[in-house]
């Protein structure tokens, strides 16, 4: 299995964020799985150039690099069926996506989607709270674009600037 660093900065990634903290032992066995996985992963009968890493104890992100050969969607139905399998053997959940992940003094923190206006009017997140953006597309955005303040993500444009702690101009000069 290829690292991250061997793979071009254009290599596509999906990202899977755990509902819990893994231990230490469910790290290095899915780190084992992931890297049996993508050391087998095929498109079309082509093995796909990929790589797998867990980070922060909560996030399994997979990697290909499709120069030469392209995930299909037989080849990602196959990783989806991996994930699923995960998911029973560790009974967790890597597929739901509204759990926010988000750092605080260094620490990662989660909330669910539909508590974010409590957490803003807690002043728990801000607009400068730092979150992980798993919509990122490439390992290049994997290293620029997955931690990003609030106010500079997906989430931050579906929130009115007020909530965020903006002020907005009522009048015009």
């Amino acid at each position: 299995m290829k690292t991250f660093a061997e793979l071009s900065p254009l290599a596509r990634v999906w990202i899977y964020q755990s509902d819990r903290d893994l231990n230490a032992e469910e790290v290095s066995q899915i780190r084992l799985l992931s890297a049996a996985f993508v050391s087998n992963w095929t498109a079309h009968g082509s093995m796909l150039n990929a790589s797998a890493d867990v980070f922060f104890n909560r996030f399994l992100v997979i990697a290909a690099d499709e120069s030469q050969v392209l995930a299909s969607g037989c080849s990602i139905d196959k990783s989806v069926g991996f994930i699923k399998d995960l998911e029973k053997h560790f009974n967790l959940s890597l597929l739901d996506r509204l759990h926010i992940a988000y750092l605080e003094n260094e620490e990662l923190k989660t909330f669910k989607l539909p508590e974010l206006s409590e957490q803003i009017q807690q002043g728990s997140i801000t607009a400068e709270t730092i979150i992980f953006n798993n919509l990122v597309k490439s390992l290049g955005e994997l290293k620029t674009q997955w931690r990003i303040p609030l106010k500079d993500s997906w989430l931050g444009v579906r929130i009115p600037r007020e909530k965020l702690g903006f002020q907005t101009n009522v009048g015009f000069i």
